[in-house]
């Protein structure tokens, strides 16, 4: 299919264009120039709101898919649902793995009102 052919409506570059400016990794110059448009172009596209919509719909897809997604969904379960200690004890793992943190087992002494104490602490390579 060409560049300028259009699908639904969008030509791919426009296609290409939106989900360039959806990752946030290049500035609206470099993308024109990688596409061989102008810039006024894009700037044009962005007063129009269906390319507007599509890059939001575009980066919500990416960050669905991110570290910063799941740590946010995993907060929106606990949040909208009742969740027993052990369910919410798994999900704070799961949280820790992610974010790259060891599990540590420290002795202390005095009184705890609880069995378990976990600590989780960032991994750092160093003992």
């Amino acid at each position: 299919m060409p560049k300028n052919a259009k699908k639904g409506g969008w030509s791919e570059n426009k296609l290409r264009v939106a989900e360039a400016m959806a990752t946030g990794s290049e500035t609206q110059g470099e993308i024109a120039e990688r596409f061989g448009i102008e810039q006024s172009t894009i700037s044009r596209w962005k007063h129009e709101p269906e390319f507007l919509q599509k890059i939001d719909d575009i980066t919500l897809t990416l960050e669905r898919h991110t570290l910063a997604g799941m740590l946010r969904r995993i907060d929106e379960q606990q949040i909208n649902t009742t969740v027993g200690e052990k369910e919410w004890l798994k999900i704070e793992e799961f949280r820790a793995k992610l974010l790259g943190f060891d599990k540590l087992k420290v002795e202390h002494s005095g009184s705890v009102k609880t069995e378990n104490v976990t600590i989780y602490i960032p991994k750092n390579d160093r003992n």
